[in-house]
């Protein structure tokens, strides 16, 4: 059997100590004798720190060349940190790979050396041989900390008391482990992939997945085509590891302590949760929420905006339907949620044309007020361009003259609009009637499509709510 890894006691006493993925791997490890699984902290050691130090001292002493440094390198067992290795430096940001070093080329080294001779600049020679030997050390020492992750990494693989590890590659989703006959988790990390990147966790019980259902109604930007994908989303910081390994411990911990009420406590709660919410949503005018995962701030929904979130998030829950349903080996009560989100949209259907209809009558008189405005805007429209005309042709012709050759626009520009005011002293008076009338008509178009988009939006509600209208009975769930 292999040898197992464990954590220094002086390391457990004092967390402060640990960074994980810089000073330490973060472990899911299985209890010796005991059914149980704990979180672990391995500590990240460098085997070859003494050639790392000689190098450390080859780059402070200026009787050695950055060429001298690499024939060591080369010779010593630091020659294997020159590889590509897998390894994220932010979790978040893209293109994190480190490829292969690029070995320092001694024509083109000699040539800047010589150059430096010929001069007769000794300084400038010592002072870029010196640059190039810090250069050529930073870049090992930076690959150090890859080269003992993917090392411990590869030992952690082989012992059999550990069930999972942190890790900083790019991309990369650990294969699915079990814990025990009832529960399997996937961590799945996209690290490395800028926007796109993403740190999950799924759990399953006896082939269900563990939902974060109540997140639907905790936050106001939530999608839930990702909630049905991960049991926990984490934010993209090495830290965070110990966040997940720790839920992933109390999760299975608390399988094999409480069996009979795991279900209740780590599944169905969160569906009842969600589904009060939805029913609190339904009958509320104002309502506060977290504004996305990603942003704690909390605002207060209220008017057009209260409608708005109540069609989103009490129509949007038809899309879990499906998924409640395979609840039904571990739980008797899926009709009975399902039941209650489907009168919860019943519920809505009125308020919602009622907010519909009110929005009409709101817009007929926007576009009204459109139409009367309608005359004055063309009427000064189509001046104003010609006015922009003359002036942009003024502002190209100002900038090809040699005065002005060498100056910046603006300054262009400064001098078009005395040129302007001077040959049209007309446009001032124009402009001042212009931007009023601006102002005017442009309010009441952003008014129009501002209402627009309100009963567009609105009306894609209802007709989902229409389409799952007959859901139960389709599906024949009992009431």
């Amino acid at each position: 059997m292999s040898k197992q890894i464990f954590l220094k006691k002086e390391t457990i006493m004092n967390m402060n100590n640990v960074k994980v993925n810089e000073t330490h791997m973060c472990v899911l490890r299985k209890v010796e004798n005991e059914n149980r699984v704990k979180v672990d902290y391995v500590e990240l050691k460098f085997k070859h720190q003494d050639q790392l130090e000689e190098l450390k001292r080859m780059a402070d002493n200026d009787n050695r060349s950055v060429l001298d440094m690499q024939d060591y390198v080369k010779g010593s067992a630091l020659r294997r940190l020159s590889q590509d290795f897998d390894f994220c430096s932010c979790l978040s940001d893209s293109y994190q790979w480190i490829p292969c070093m690029q070995p320092v080329s001694f024509a083109d080294y000699q040539k800047e050396i010589d150059e430096y001779d010929e001069r007769g600049d000794k300084a400038g020679k010592e002072a870029y041989a010196r640059d190039q030997r810090q250069k050529y050390y930073n870049r090992i020492a930076y690959r150090v900390l890859p080269a003992m992750l993917e090392d411990l990494s590869n030992d952690l693989y082989k012992d059999p008391s550990v069930l999972a590890y942190s890790h900083r590659r790019v991309g990369w989703a650990s294969p699915a482990f079990k814990l025990n006959d009832d529960i399997k988790v996937v961590y799945l990390t996209n690290f490395g992939y800028g926007s796109s990147s993403y740190f999950f966790l799924q759990i399953y019980y006896k082939g269900i997945g563990i939902l974060p259902y109540s997140q639907w109604i905790h936050y106001r930007k939530a999608c839930a085509s990702d909630i049905i994908r991960y049991t926990r989303r984490y934010h993209l910081d090495n830290q965070e590891w110990m966040k997940t390994m720790s839920f992933t411990a109390d999760i299975y911990n608390s399988a094999v302590s409480d069996p009979a009420s795991f279900a209740e406590k780590n599944i169905l709660n969160e569906v009842e949760e969600m589904v009060s919410g939805l029913e609190n949503i339904q009958s509320a005018t104002s309502y506060r929420a977290q504004e996305s995962f990603f942003n704690p701030n909390t605002i207060i929904i209220t008017g057009d905006d209260m409608v708005r979130f109540k069609g989103e998030k009490i129509s949007g829950a038809l899309g879990f339907l499906d998924q409640l349903q395979t609840l039904a080996p571990i739980t008797d009560k899926v009709g009975f949620y399902i039941k209650r989100i489907m009168n919860c949209n019943f519920a809505v259907v009125a308020e919602l044309e009622k907010a519909i209809s009110s929005k009409k009558k709101y817009l007929e008189t926007i576009l009204a007020s459109i139409e009367k405005e309608q005359p004055k805007w063309d009427e000064l429209s189509s001046p104003n361009s010609e006015y922009n005309k003359m002036r942009d042709e003024m502002r190209d012709a100002i900038a090809e003259e040699e005065e002005f050759k060498e100056k910046s626009w603006s300054t262009i520009s400064d001098e078009r609009d005395k040129r302007f005011a001077k040959e049209h002293p007309e446009y001032a008076a124009f402009k001042t009637k212009y931007d009023a009338e601006y102002n005017v008509y442009y309010d009441l178009c952003a008014k129009r499509d501002k209402a627009q988009s309100f009963i567009e939006e609105v009306q894609l509600y209802l007709d989902n709510i229409e389409e799952h209208k007959n859901y139960m009975v389709e599906n024949n769930i009992a009431a």
